[in-house]
């Protein structure tokens, strides 16, 4: 697994806050979180950058948007990250109707891959 050196820290809040409000130990790890939120966020929500924000679980929950026009979306929400070169998502969808995302991102010249995963009962997650 590539690891990244720790240039900015960021609070450790992948769901929610860590108990002991530590902080990320690697950019990687910063990447990873800031990932999730961009998928978790509704487009718009952020009113510190209104046009962040996929909304993935909504999407996902019975949206009229095509399965297939996800990873798109996903690909062009995560370019606007300056960290971020380019992005190329899978959504795959598995028998007991979760799916999972698989994004392969290009940071610095380093392809770095990324997993989450959604499920009704579980959530959007990093895995």
């Amino acid at each position: 697994m590539i690891q990244l050196p720790l240039t900015y820290p960021d609070l450790a809040a992948e769901v929610d806050l860590d108990a002991n409000a530590a902080e990320t130990t690697s950019d990687l790890q910063t990447l990873k979180q800031d990932v999730l939120h961009i998928l978790e966020e509704p487009a718009g929500s952020n009113l510190d950058d209104p046009d962040r924000g996929i909304g993935l679980v909504q999407l996902l929950s019975g949206s009229t948007i095509p399965l297939t026009a996800i990873p798109g979306i996903i690909d062009g929400q995560l370019v606007k990250d300056d960290r971020i070169d380019a992005s190329k998502t899978a959504l795959t969808q598995e028998a007991d109707s979760s799916f999972v995302l698989d994004i392969q991102v290009s940071v610095a010249g380093t392809v770095v891959g990324l997993g989450y995963s959604y499920s009704a009962v579980g959530g959007l997650r990093a895995l």
